[in-house]
This record gives C-alpha cells, sequence and structure tokens, in this order.
C-alpha cells in the first residue's frame, strides 16, 4: 500500500489579459490576474518562445493562430494552466488611387 495525502488547498483562478487579434511583428503584450500570490509564471506563447516575465512580450513573425499557455505555481505550492488562442494578422495595406488631371 502506499499513502497519499489529499489537501484542500485550491489551485489558483486565472485569467490571461490579452486583446485576441494582433499585427505581425507588433509588440504582443500579456499580463494575467490571480485570485491568490503566484510565486512563479512561465509563459509559452505558441511559436517555439517562452517567457518568465509577469508582464510578458514577444514578436511574431509569421501569421495563424497561436496557443498562449500560462503556467503557475500559488504561494500554496497548487499548479494551474491557462490557454488562450490569439490570431496575428499581416499589417493593413492601404490601396488608393489618385483622380487623373488637375486637381483643385
Amino acid at each position: 500500500t502506499k499513502e497519499i495525502s489529499i489537501s484542500t488547498l485550491v489551485a489558483p483562478q486565472l485569467t490571461i489579459n490579452s486583446v485576441d487579434v494582433w499585427c505581425l511583428n507588433s509588440t504582443t503584450q500579456f499580463q494575467f490576474t490571480s485570485d491568490v500570490e503566484i510565486t512563479s509564471q512561465q509563459w509559452t506563447f505558441g511559436d517555439g518562445n517562452q517567457s518568465i516575465d509577469e508582464f510578458a512580450t514577444t514578436h511574431y513573425i509569421t501569421t495563424g493562430t497561436f496557443t498562449v499557455e500560462l503556467d503557475v505555481v500559488a504561494s500554496n505550492s497548487c499548479h494551474n494552466v491557462e490557454r488562450r488562442d490569439i490570431k496575428i494578422y499581416p499589417p493593413p495595406s492601404p490601396s488608393f488611387t489618385l483622380p487623373t488631371g488637375l486637381i483643385c
């Protein structure tokens, strides 16, 4: 037989605060809120980049949908993971034509 301990400690509730749509090559910023003190965090941005910063930033160099993952450990040693999909679009391309002839 093996003994196990069951704790009444609760995993932290997380919310990733970020816009869901970003433009290619812009600074993409992420932060989170939690109901308990967080002692460590690990961001994975879905493009191979990671950060351990509380207020993380990255630059996406390709367009598409990416799953951002935040893995945290709370001060009570409980652990939680939150995931959120974001979309990276190409920057807008302005297009216009000028009338021909003299413009007054």
